[in-house]
């Protein structure tokens, strides 16, 4: 269905993305067991460095290629032009330089307008010469020189990503992102990410990250599909539409399950009220975000690190004021803490890349498809730390019977998923 490389970005963003969930569900845990509170925006700015620091690899990546690209115009200077006039003088007994040898052993190259014949110049018939830069060389060779040489020519750009369901009018839809300076795209997608990032990390301080990816997953891939039918004028088939409604129905599923479990506990209801309310905004800035990635780096052709980068960049602008003036904190400065949020920031770097690649190669539509493969690796890895880690209080408890409706609601999103790339 899609080449490897594509897969491999695929299953990538699915295990980092789940790991950083998982990381930043138990960080707070760990700050709350130790009886101090850290604001949802502080990780967000931890979130912003990371993805800022993209800037770097975009700059070592470019390097990368230009040292690359140095080296093969060399290799082919010498090999398709000296080399090819080098075999054929060999081949034929004619000098390499015939220009510098004495009258009497130079080659007489006949004007174009004589007739030449074999005791003239020993030439096969049919076998055509051309002048070029001093030296003799077969039409053939010519053709083989243009052919090398014409695979380090600059091609002409072709877009990027899923083609489905584009046409004409999707182009025209997005056609007022060519007025706006280059150096400005990225504060649109910045401040969609900021707002994203800042109520994602808000909602695991109300709901287990089990829950909050599988809410958070199925609500992006419907929101996408409208976004993009609504903004990029993509047309989605009739069998896709059936798979999301599947989705939205896993989605509702699991959302009933938990608000049964919580009636009874007024303080856990109110709490999961919460982050739902956050989840849904959440999702609603995040479509937002991968659509206009989207619609940036398929259609203006913006290098993706660059874009993730100049993201976390602007997001920092937006967000450190806000933090400065409005939520104020004391961190704690342990060795622990430190390390863990340098580990933090180093694991959204590469989910960061891993996601916008993916965005790059597809479309927003299918990186939303294949976050539902998120929630059972999310479900796990907190299974598994609240069981084999430290503490009861990190990680997921299994509990009956939530999680087997969990697994219930899972199920349905997968087949959702299955309608929708049967298609």
């Amino acid at each position: 269905m899609y080449p490897l490389h594509v897969v491999l970005t695929l299953v990538g963003m699915i295990t980092a993305g789940a790991g950083r969930i998982v990381a930043v569900k138990i960080y707070f845990q760990i700050e709350l067991e130790e009886s101090r509170a850290v604001t949802p925006l502080f990780v967000t700015l931890l979130y912003l460095v990371g993805q800022t620091l993209s800037l770097f690899v975009h700059c070592i990546c470019t390097r990368l290629k230009c040292i690359g690209s140095q080296k093969d115009e060399v290799d082919i200077d010498y090999n398709t032009i000296e080399m090819a006039a080098r075999i054929f003088y060999e081949n034929e007994n004619i000098p390499s330089h015939p220009e510098t040898v004495d009258d009497q052993e130079r080659v007489d190259r006949p004007a174009e307008d004589e007739l030449m014949n074999d005791d003239d110049c020993k030439i096969n018939i049919g076998e055509e010469l051309e002048q070029k830069d001093g030296l003799m060389i077969r039409n053939d060779e010519r053709k083989n020189e243009e052919k090398s040489m014409s695979k380090f020519q600059p091609k002409k750009l072709r877009r990027r990503g899923s083609k489905t369901g584009l046409t004409a009018e999707s182009k025209d839809a997005v056609a007022w992102i060519h007025r706006i300076p280059w150096y400005l795209k990225p504060a649109i997608p910045g401040f969609f990410n900021l707002c994203n990032s800042a109520l994602r990390w808000a909602c695991l301080v109300y709901v287990a990250a089990s829950t909050a990816e599988i809410l958070i997953s199925g609500l992006e891939l419907v929101f996408s599909c409208f976004a993009a039918r609504i903004i990029r004028k993509r047309i989605i088939s009739t069998r896709r539409w059936v798979g999301i409604s599947i989705v939205t129905f896993g989605i509702i599923l699991v959302g009933f399950v938990k608000v049964a479990e919580n009636r009874e506990n007024k303080a856990e209801e109110q709490k999961f009220l919460i982050g739902n309310l956050l989840i849904f905004g959440q999702c609603i800035f995040s479509v937002l975000q991968d659509l206009s990635e989207e619609i940036f780096m398929q259609e203006a052709n913006f290098p993706a690190t660059l874009l993730l980068g100049m993201e976390g960049l602007f997001g920092l602008v937006f967000g450190i004021p806000i933090y400065i003036f409005f939520f104020p904190e004391e961190i704690s400065s342990t060795r622990f803490n430190i390390e863990y949020e340098i580990g933090l920031v180093f694991l959204v770097l590469i989910t960061g890349i891993l996601n916008i690649r993916t965005t790059e190669v597809t479309s927003s539509m299918t990186r939303n498809v294949w976050k539902q493969f998120r929630i059972i690796l999310v479900w796990i890895l907190g299974l598994l730390i609240y069981y084999i880690g430290i503490g009861d209080k990190i990680g997921e408890a299994w509990v009956l019977p939530g999680s087997l409706f969990v697994l219930g609601g899972f199920s349905v999103i997968l087949s959702g998923v299955y309608f929708y790339y049967s298609d």
